[in-house]
């Protein structure tokens, strides 16, 4: 196994493609962030998975590739093969890479920023018995939306990094 993601009925790929599509689809902005989290989530594991697997069969472990998020400087050859667009209003650049988080690891964001949003907006629909997210809390919502394009991005960026040419422009 090479760990390339395939695009075919009951695949990994097909199962985040369909999470991808729910995300897309709807209208509410914490379901999309957990839609999208969740891919992110399953993609780790799943490259936990196979390190593990490469390590008990002897074998070099995959590499985690796109670890890092672009410099200001190469947004649009990070982002070239993910969308269509080909050229980016300074603004969307802001959106998706918030001065904040230019430079720092996938993982560091994930862990530092994405995970703990998402702990927030799933308590506030799982009952766990912790307060999270309120559909009537704008300003809690505003960090949902603030968060969105750089979560979406960076999706299809672990996707296509592990499925190569099985990822398809959406």
């Amino acid at each position: 196994m090479n760990g390339e993601l395939t695009f075919k009925p009951g695949s990994e790929f097909a199962h985040y493609a369909s999470l991808y599509r729910e995300a897309l689809n709807s209208n509410s902005a914490p379901y999309r962030y957990l839609c999208l989290f969740k891919i992110i989530e399953a993609i780790r594991v799943r490259r936990e998975r196979l390190a593990n697997e490469a390590v008990k069969k002897w074998a070099e472990a995959p590499i985690s590739r796109g670890a890092r998020t672009s410099v200001e400087t190469d947004f649009q050859k990070y982002l070239d093969p993910i969308y269509h667009l080909r050229e980016w209003h300074s603004l969307a650049l802001t959106q998706v890479f918030p001065p904040a988080i230019r430079g720092k690891k996938f993982n560091q964001i994930i862990d530092d920023e994405l995970r703990p949003l998402r702990d927030k907006v799933a308590h506030g629909i799982m009952d766990s018995g912790e307060l999270g997210i309120s559909a009537d809390d704008l300003v809690k919502l505003e960090q949902v939306n603030s968060w969105l394009p750089l979560t979406r991005t960076m999706v299809r960026r672990m996707l296509k990094n592990d499925s190569g040419a099985s990822f398809c422009r959406t």
